[in-house]
């Protein structure tokens, strides 16, 4: 018999690591894919529409009640008060509400003005002249003449007014004026250095002036406490600081706390040391919380901006880093909250928890925005305004 011919079958190797590398990617793959696909068919289809738009566009309570478009030169030049826009030239203000319906106007003669929102209030003032407009959601509240040139307004809780009075010669006045616009007195430092800022203390007793003195080859900073008398009440030397202080707050016990771009020094009259005295690389803001600090800034150069608190028991600690380009920094009118911009997000941070709450994404650059009724802020962007409740 012919000899057969075995049947040959194919030979099957072992899987090596990378067969089995192979196929447990392959099945990572499918179920990432199915994976995909179900969370996309739940948004889409079992998730309520405005649940989806709830989660993307953040709580009802930020969204803009009203919307106003402007052009991007005219929002360059629009401010807010109250629920209302004003907008500024050399010539004129005009004070419209969202519909564009106006609601007064008034004439300027101003080479360059400089816009100061402060409350209820809007100031322009002439950075080279001297006139001075004050007006409130109504009208004008009144307008005064100054001997030069207009750089920064501070109100009083009875309602009046101190305006520091830029000189050619850098030694600026400060001017004490009623609430019906009329001069009290003129406070003059020719002796003592240049003004830098002015604001009054918390109960409303005293004016305190930051003053700048070059006279010695080191800086040298004064705070004056004046009551509205014009009598000088008391008087404190900041020297061995080689920076610029030139801002100017209260803590809530009236004592007065100065700061430049990165030292904070926290004031008392009658004691020769510093109450509390920080140094970061870089400070945007400062605000007193209890008897603690809460500053914006960096820590270190060339870091990110972020929120410290600072006390004399626990020193210098970092509540929140990476902040953004912080710019804009307000409190809002019950002294809860922070409030700041970076770019077209507007940010809160919350003084009694002291953490970052949620953020409102706009529509453009936020050029500058107020408070009012309460919970509600008049936001100005790049490209429009916007009503919204910051709570």
């Amino acid at each position: 018999m012919p000899e057969s011919n075995p049947r040959s079958f194919p030979q099957h190797k072992p899987q090596g690591p990378l067969g089995q590398y192979n196929k447990s990617r392959l099945i990572f793959l499918a179920v990432l894919i199915l994976l995909s696909i179900f969370l996309l068919v739940l948004v889409l289809i079992i998730i309520p529409r405005g649940q989806v738009e709830h989660a993307i566009r953040g709580p009802e309570a930020f969204r803009p009640h009203q919307t106003r478009e402007l052009e991007a030169s005219l929002a360059r030049r629009t401010y807010p008060l109250a629920d209302k826009l004003v907008f500024v030239s050399r010539e004129e203000l005009v004070c419209e509400d969202y519909q564009g319906r106006q609601i007064f106007a008034y004439a300027l003669n101003m080479t360059r003005p400089s816009v100061q929102v402060m409350d209820n209030y809007l100031i322009v003032g002439d950075r080279e002249g001297g006139q001075v407009v004050i007006i409130n959601p109504n009208g004008l509240v009144f307008e005064c003449q100054l001997d030069s040139s207009f750089v920064h307004a501070a109100l009083n809780k009875d309602g009046s007014w101190a305006f520091l009075d830029e000189q050619s010669d850098d030694k600026a006045l400060v001017h004490l004026v009623s609430p019906e616009g009329k001069r009290i007195l003129t406070l003059s430092f020719a002796k003592s250095g240049n003004a830098l800022n002015l604001e009054f203390s918390p109960d409303g007793r005293y004016l305190d002036v930051l003053i700048l003195n070059t006279a010695s080859s080191n800086l040298k900073s004064l705070v004056r406490r004046y009551d509205l008398e014009g009598g000088l009440v008391a008087q404190k030397v900041v020297e061995a600081y080689n920076t610029l202080f030139y801002g100017l707050t209260h803590a809530p016990d009236g004592l007065p706390i100065i700061y430049s771009s990165n030292h904070v020094l926290k004031l008392d009259f009658d004691q020769e040391e510093n109450l509390q005295d920080v140094e970061l690389s870089s400070i945007l803001a400062v605000y007193p919380h209890g008897q603690d600090l809460v500053i914006l800034g960096n820590a270190q150069p060339d870091a990110y901006n972020g929120l410290y608190r600072f006390s004399s028991a626990k020193g210098l600690e970092e509540i929140a880093d990476q902040i953004g380009r912080a710019s804009h920094i307000r409190l809002t009118p019950d002294r809860s909250k922070i409030v700041y911009a970076a770019d077209n997000l507007l940010y809160t941070v919350d003084l009694a928890s002291l953490s970052l709450g949620q953020a409102q994404a706009l529509d453009g650059e936020i050029l500058a925005y107020n408070f009012y009724a309460g919970t509600e802020a008049n936001v100005v962007t790049s490209h429009s305004a916007h009503i919204l409740s910051w709570k």
